[in-house]
């Protein structure tokens, strides 16, 4: 059976989304005001780093499949 609505973000999921929007762009961002690329990685890096923290504690890991 193909649950369509099974797969559908829910009201929950909105800071997730948000997160994977604006960590390029913040990226981009301080890379085009630094001009280093190493500082646009490490935004990016630690950025990934505190979602993985933050879904961790919030449980949303064990949704995500």
């Amino acid at each position: 059976m193909n649950d369509k609505k099974a797969s559908r973000p829910t009201k929950r999921d909105w800071p997730v989304t948000i997160f994977w929007l604006a960590l390029p762009a913040a990226a981009l961002l301080v890379y085009a005001l630094s001009q280093r690329w190493w500082v646009g990685v490490a935004v990016f890096v630690l950025g990934f780093a505190a979602f993985a923290i933050w879904a961790q504690r919030t449980g949303r890991l064990d949704r995500m499949e």
